[in-house]
């Protein structure tokens, strides 16, 4: 029997695993346009029709996001400002 890979083990995230922070939302007369931090902390800047781990993103509102995946909808909303740290 031969060893098994660790990453041939590792299961692929399930539409349900998505998760990301909504950060940012930009909305001008030319563009429309979020800033999103996603599960291992890496910045995007995304706009309506991009694609973030296999969701799409479907709409852009003032203060919430919409990704879609296979008929699958997760709305996120807009994280509120926090304090910076001294």
């Amino acid at each position: 029997k031969s060893p098994t890979k660790e990453s041939e083990v590792k299961a692929l995230p399930s539409q349900n695993t998505f998760e990301i922070r909504l950060v940012g939302v930009g909305i001008t007369d030319t563009a429309t346009l979020v800033l999103v931090v996603d599960s291992k902390g890496k910045y995007h800047r995304l706009h309506v029709n991009d694609k973030l781990e296999g969701w799409r993103l479907e709409s852009i509102e003032q203060s919430s996001v919409v990704f879609t995946q296979e008929g699958t909808s997760k709305s996120f909303d807009l994280e509120k400002e926090r304090p910076l740290l001294e």
